[in-house]
């Protein structure tokens, strides 16, 4: 809601200790082939391409005959590629509910995705629900590998405030160095507060994508642009899979 304020994020403090480097330096590796896909599907969607069917133009030598009989759409020219810059902010579920093999399983999958990310140059932030609150874990702009403790310290506490996640988001997405954004929810819950979350949700101008872990398909996609469920085993996969289908 409009009482929601950015001043409401907390800072998750860097314990000595609290990361797992090993985890972190594993989730790099296993990100290279994610990595190497969105550079290639990037490159594509920047690159010019040579578009049919104008009045004016170079002659397109597949329809010299349609020229011939008359028609005027028979030139080509050369359009330019997509010049969006994309911004990326993760909302990480850190509730009492994701503690053990999911909440490690949602690190190693948000590592790898960061790691993928800021690589092709996505500007990438992660905001986490730990203790009944939003965490900032990663800011934009911000070197990944610096922040490895805070997102691989498998903390979990409290509930699931989903609608003051996305009220915050909604405000610091904008900080983003991308006129693109998007946000993408890793969470085994549901909206504390429907009405507020869907509220939220009319207002966001970008688009918002769920990743539900161990969920049961039902009428959780109105929550979400798009939904996508997973289980602890395979989230990693499953934001591998999503990533590559958001930059076709």
């Amino acid at each position: 809601s409009d009482q929601t304020d950015v001043t409401e994020v907390g800072v998750m403090q860097r314990d000595e200790g609290d990361g797992d480097p090993h985890r972190w330096e594993q989730a790099r590796k296993q990100a290279h082939q994610l990595t190497a896909d969105l550079r290639s599907s990037l490159r594509r969607r920047r690159r010019s391409k040579l578009q049919s069917g104008h009045r004016t133009g170079q002659i397109d030598p597949h329809r010299v005959v349609q020229a011939v009989q008359g028609r005027d759409r028979v030139f080509q020219r050369r359009e330019p590629g997509d010049d969006r810059d994309y911004a990326c902010l993760i909302v990480l579920d850190r509730s009492g509910s994701m503690a053990g093999a999911s909440i490690e399983a949602a690190e190693r999958a948000t590592a790898q995705l960061i790691r993928a990310l800021t690589t092709v140059g996505v500007d990438t932030s992660v905001l986490s629900l730990w203790r009944n609150r939003p965490c900032l874990e990663l800011p934009f702009g911000g070197t990944p590998r610096r922040f490895a403790d805070h997102l691989t310290s498998a903390r979990v506490g409290g509930g699931t405030p989903l609608s003051d996640a996305i009220a915050i988001a909604r405000r610091r997405i904008v900080t983003g160095a991308g006129n693109q954004p998007f946000v993408i929810v890793i969470t085994d819950g549901h909206p504390d507060d429907t009405d507020q979350y869907i509220d939220e949700l009319d207002r966001c101008t970008f688009d918002i994508y769920g990743v539900y872990i161990d969920g049961t398909p039902g009428s959780d996609a109105r929550y979400f642009d798009r939904l996508v469920y997973t289980d602890g085993e395979s989230v990693a996969m499953t934001m591998r899979a999503l990533a590559r289908e958001m930059f076709k």
